[in-house]
């Protein structure tokens, strides 16, 4: 089957080669153009993409907040560092999901991942999912924190069974998910 992108967030078309992600040595300091660098002089900022607040010292979702910020010609407007890694297709987790399920159950499972998503962003609002594709029946997905790819796996476990493994890589801030069930609903 052909492979087609049933949801992409960001800037252009680009397409991952296959395995292609970030990572993040131990030593790794914040580059200058992320709000923990030009921000901490400021009280508050909006995300020129997403409409997350800097509020506190940290990245917030209050909708309330943002309009009142929006309008105001104080406030610095800027990418969030989860907009900023979406544009530069830079990703800290790693999602695969495959099996019959996948194809079958294709609505739910998306439904599973956007509220998986939603409710960690109530949290962390950098918690994103950036990309899903989809081949057949095998799902790859892209997530903007390492936390978000390994909830997204157990919340799969949790619904359909099947055989779950996750891998975090050695010294660098990366996850990679791996979900698989067939469709009589035995592990593969």
């Amino acid at each position: 089957m052909g492979h087609h992108s049933d949801h992409q967030m960001g800037c252009g078309q680009h397409h991952l080669p296959p395995g292609a992600a970030r990572f993040y040595p131990e030593t790794r300091q914040f580059p200058p153009d992320t709000p923990h660098a030009h921000v901490a002089g400021y009280g508050e900022a909006i995300c020129t993409d997403c409409q997350a607040i800097w509020r506190h010292k940290r990245w917030q979702l209050d909708a309330i907040g943002a309009s009142r910020l929006a309008g105001h010609p104080r406030v610095r407007r800027l990418r969030c560092p989860a907009c900023t890694q979406i544009a530069r297709h830079e990703y800290d987790g790693e999602v695969f999901l495959e099996g019959p399920l996948v194809s079958k159950d294709h609505g739910a499972i998306l439904g599973l991942l956007r509220n998986t998503e939603w409710r960690l962003r109530q949290n962390n609002p950098l918690a994103r999912l950036a990309r899903i594709e989809r081949t057949g029946d095998r799902l790859r997905i892209l997530t903007i924190t390492p936390f978000l790819a390994e909830r997204i796996g157990k919340e799969m476990q949790k619904a359909y069974d099947g055989t779950l493994r996750i891998t975090h890589a050695q010294r660098e801030r990366f996850t990679r998910v791996f979900w698989s069930r067939d469709e009589d609903g035995d592990v593969r």
